[in-house]
């Protein structure tokens, strides 16, 4: 019967320097239900989060946790939560749990270099924010993401036009998706727009019953977005090959890491551990220094077999919620996992109602309330 906790379970945890650079990986027990107060994986509202910066920073501080922002193709996240947590310790002193390490994320092309997989993810951990080279290669992607984002505005409002109906998350969908084609099809509910699927892309929703779900679903979306460049054209931007975003998160002295690997591989799951601890292995000859083994969406006995296979192939195991939505998932690798750490809003409640203050049902104090607050209470 696997163990359902953290049990002996460890993972591999991001060691900066006293600036926040990468410095190395160090072993870290994992706590009851798979939690801990770190968490190697995390978005904000700067790409397709829910938590504002500075309201991470807070949970950071008062749950005294070391969170890598993750952000697709930008820092800007990252950077705004390391701010305000500066400004949180220079209020209410210095707490050395806490720390805001920056991150990115990319979507990178592996071509058939790494077979089966064509695309993956790839994180860039404990990096310079400051960064020149990193900084002018964002720039040219951004400029050409924003051409990318324009023309599938003008394709979405003509779709609109013809009778379509996309959900209230396409703007979001268009930030992340590489192919935005495929996010504009990720955007509209199949069984309400399948008339006009039918009628001006020439597709049926309901052909071929025999397969299963999610085979139907992954085919219908390509011949989907096939039949959008047909009828509106292609779009110019490209994925970043997998060598050259390693090389570039080098140069800005991060660490590089393979975010959920058994969603990205699906088969890695199910091959014998021979052809997984190959395949690591290969990955781990681009230069890629860690597989983010715990995760949300692994189980947890695929997940242990993919930390001791990750040990063979020279690879840290790392852990990582990809957190998108609000706080309560931050810090949790499993699904219903409990609460990661217990808060300090009990101290900080007490500090605030000495001072006739009360703290927000939210839990954010807003800035100008903590620099009232006086040190000597820390």
């Amino acid at each position: 019967m696997p163990l359902r906790g953290g049990g002996k379970r460890a993972f591999s945890a991001v060691q900066t320097t006293d600036s926040g650079l990468y410095d190395s990986f160090a072993q870290k027990k994992m706590g009851r239900g798979l939690t801990s107060c770190y968490d190697g994986h995390v978005h904000t509202r700067a790409s397709d989060g829910w938590l504002s910066p500075d309201r991470l920073a807070f949970h950071a501080y008062s749950h005294e946790m070391r969170i890598v922002v993750c952000d697709h193709y930008t820092l800007q996240g990252a950077i705004e939560a390391r701010a305000e947590l500066s400004k949180l310790n220079e209020t209410f002193g210095m707490r050395t749990g806490a720390e805001i390490i920056c991150g990115i994320e990319f979507s990178v092309d592996t071509g058939r270099e790494i077979r089966p997989l064509r695309k993956m993810h790839l994180l860039g951990v404990g990096i310079d924010p400051g960064s020149r080279p990193l900084a002018r290669w964002l720039g040219s992607f951004k400029r050409s993401r924003e051409g990318d984002i324009d023309h599938a505005l003008k394709v979405k409002s003509e779709m609109e036009d013809m009778g379509f109906i996309f959900d209230a998350s396409t703007g979001k969908r268009l930030f992340v998706f590489r192919n935005v084609y495929r996010a504009l099809i990720r955007s509209i509910d199949w069984d309400i727009n399948c008339r006009q699927i039918k009628r001006h892309l020439g597709i049926s929703v309901y052909e071929r019953r025999g397969r299963s779900r999610s085979k139907r679903k992954r085919r219908l979306t390509t011949m989907l977005v096939t039949a959008l460049r047909k009828r509106f054209g292609d779009f110019k931007s490209s994925k970043p090959c997998l060598a050259e975003a390693v090389e570039m998160i080098r140069r800005a002295r991060g660490a590089t890491v393979m975010p959920h690997p058994l969603t990205t591989h699906r088969g890695l799951a199910r091959v014998c551990d021979r052809d997984a601890l190959r395949f690591l292995q290969r990955i781990a000859s681009y230069g890629i220094d860690a597989v983010e083994a715990f995760h949300p969406a692994h189980a947890i006995e695929r997940a242990d077999r993919l930390s001791k296979l990750a040990l063979r192939a020279d690879l840290a195991a790392t852990a990582g919620s990809d957190a998108h939505t609000g706080p309560q998932m931050i810090g949790r690798f499993m699904r219903g996992a409990p609460p990661a750490a217990k808060p300090i809003q009990g101290k900080l409640q007490g500090l605030l109602f000495r001072q006739g203050q009360n703290l927000p049902s939210h839990g954010l104090i807003p800035l100008p309330t903590l620099c009232t607050a006086p040190k000597s209470h820390f």
